[in-house]
């Protein structure tokens, strides 16, 4: 019954991203064509029903993926494709361990960057949700791994600004990959 739920609510929020009559004005310019949305239905089809992963790491991936995008085409995150990312980390009960407990002191550390302004609160969001729906030892697994794929890039390309949401994605499939 869990998963329906968190299935529905995830159906539901991804598609009023899509959705023409509600969209807001900075989609409508980025979503014109039906065949655009057709393609992002088919390839979430796919994404969905053929990754080889239980239903909340569909979700979060999706989340990770749609974060991504949105971070690369508008420098922003939509905060409804996150909900049932954080449905799923709140709903799924965990016992307080010392995971949780360093994972939180390390989003507290990510909390003082963004007040820096060194990080944005789009990728400590992102980074919250991958904590609270595996563990933050993970987490911090995948933080880092983004760190240094993003550092290597910007080694080879120095002058241009790169959004982090797109390193969280191919370092969240690298280690869950590694570590299973």
């Amino acid at each position: 019954m869990f998963d329906f739920f968190v299935l529905f609510f995830t159906i539901i929020s991804w598609y009023y991203i899509f959705l023409p009559d509600f969209k807001a004005s900075s989609l409508d310019t980025k979503l014109k064509s039906k065949c655009y949305i057709l393609t992002i239905h088919l390839f979430i089809v796919w994404f969905a029903f053929y990754l080889p992963y239980s239903l909340s790491n569909q979700i979060v991936l999706l989340t990770l993926l749609f974060c991504s995008l949105s971070d690369v085409y508008d420098q922003s995150i939509y905060p409804v494709v996150l909900i049932p990312a954080i449905l799923i980390g709140l709903l799924d009960y965990r016992a307080v361990s010392i995971d949780y407990c360093i994972g939180l002191v390390t989003f507290i550390a990510l909390l003082i960057c963004i007040y820096f302004e060194k990080m944005g609160l789009g990728d400590a969001l992102i980074y919250l949700i991958i904590g609270l729906n595996f563990s933050f030892e993970n987490a911090n697994y995948i933080l880092i791994t983004a760190c240094f794929i993003l550092l290597s890039c910007q080694l080879t390309h120095s002058k241009v600004k790169h959004p982090f949401v797109p390193y969280l994605l191919v370092s969240f499939l690298l280690v869950r990959l590694l570590i299973p």
